[in-house]
């Protein structure tokens, strides 16, 4: 065999094993088997310019921090980047070629559906909030970032989402909002205390000098006068202790959740026309303080609510031990709400605040006319 045409050979072999270093020397003729090797040349430098492009872009690509996948245009994953299997713990064969939508609980509307939608409103990138099921079946918060993948004649190809971590912004948000609701609940306790000590005990002791002057008046009107003082003043002391209550129930301190909720509700239906039914698991556990404190509030809100806004007449509560985590039932007869005003509520947020601030799930489902229906889900230590 001719040299040449062994040295032409050899060097698309090597070609054809991804080794572009190798190239063919010109002859001074420059003769046919010239024009050819000059050819095999160029290929092998494009084809080393080519993988030098692509080796690093795929180094970018498995060094980004935040997860990366690219969908094909039904939903379906065609690749991802490192982190993906790093911070999930999936085996690359088996998420290609499945579908989005497998990376998230069951019970959750498929998210790649709510994606493509809003790609296809938005003409460019959206963001929102989801959490990926884990191989191990725990939740990871993550912020999604998502956008077309278009070619050279500006058709849409695919998509590529960015899933970015949000565990340290979740929990340094929980360690602000713990903070803002323990300043809350101290300034609650100081301001009862407060009223209860300096306050409470001055009008005790207005009331006794009120009655005592009154035993000893000869004169009906200022008797009249003095007795509607005193009547007064008993309204006021009344309204006083309510309020402290309501700022700082010590049947909370003393007694558990239970009990203060029973004394809730009691003292609620002596000044409102509602009724209560309560349903407590005996093995419903004893919790530790803040998360009492919390579920108080979230209770007490619900309950201000269905009276105010909703006119309820009728509100159930149950209370259930479900081993690692602890279930409340909160059902009201009220008005409802339409699901549109659901976000708009202060009030709202700051119970969800509570409740996500010890890892907490709050199901809310109300609607207009068929009352309002909160369900907690807490964990708690064995």
């Amino acid at each position: 065999m001719n040299p040449r045409f062994k040295q032409i050979i050899n060097v698309l072999s090597a070609y054809a094993r991804g080794n572009f270093t190798s190239s063919l020397k010109i002859s001074g003729r420059y003769d046919e088997l010239d024009a050819i090797a000059e050819s095999i040349n160029m290929v092998g430098q494009e084809l080393k310019s080519v993988t030098i492009s692509r080796n690093y872009f795929n180094n970018i690509f498995h060094s980004v921090s935040d997860m990366i996948f690219v969908l094909d245009k039904s939903g379906k994953i065609i690749d991802t980047n490192r982190k993906v299997y790093d911070q999930l713990g999936y085996q690359r064969t088996f998420l290609l070629n499945k579908p989005f939508d497998a990376l998230f609980e069951p019970r959750k509307n498929a998210p790649s559906k709510a994606i493509l939608r809003s790609l296809k409103q938005r003409l460019g990138k959206i963001l929102k909030d989801y959490s990926f099921k884990t191989v191990t079946g725990a939740l990871l918060p993550v912020r999604i970032s998502a956008s077309y993948l278009m070619d050279d004649n500006e058709k849409k190809t695919g998509i590529l989402l960015i899933a970015e971590d949000r565990t340290s912004e979740i929990q340094n948000e929980t360690r602000v909002i713990r903070a803002i609701i323990d300043t809350q609940e101290e300034e609650r306790h100081r301001l009862a205390q407060d009223l209860h000590d300096s306050l409470g005990q001055e009008l005790i002791g207005v009331k006794f000098v009120i009655s005592s002057v009154s035993e000893n008046c000869r004169n009906s009107s200022e008797k009249r006068l003095l007795k509607q003082s005193d009547d007064a003043l008993d309204q006021i002391i009344s309204d006083m202790r309510t309020i402290c209550f309501n700022l700082l129930p010590k049947a909370l301190e003393d007694s558990g959740l239970l009990t203060a909720v029973k004394e809730l509700c009691l003292q609620t239906e002596r000044t409102k026309k509602i009724t209560f039914k309560i349903k407590a698991d005996a093995s419903f556990p004893e919790l530790p303080k803040p998360v009492a404190i919390d579920l108080y509030r979230v209770i007490q809100e619900f309950v201000t609510n269905a009276i105010r806004h909703g006119q309820s007449s009728n509100i159930n509560m149950c209370f259930k031990n479900q081993n690692d985590q602890i279930s409340i039932c909160l059902e009201d007869n009220g008005s409802g709400f339409p699901s549109a005003r659901v976000a708009k509520g202060m009030g709202l947020q700051n119970i969800e605040s509570r409740i996500k601030s010890h890892k907490g799930e709050l199901m809310l489902d109300s609607s207009h006319g068929k009352g309002t229906r909160f369900q907690i889900m807490l964990p708690v230590a064995n």
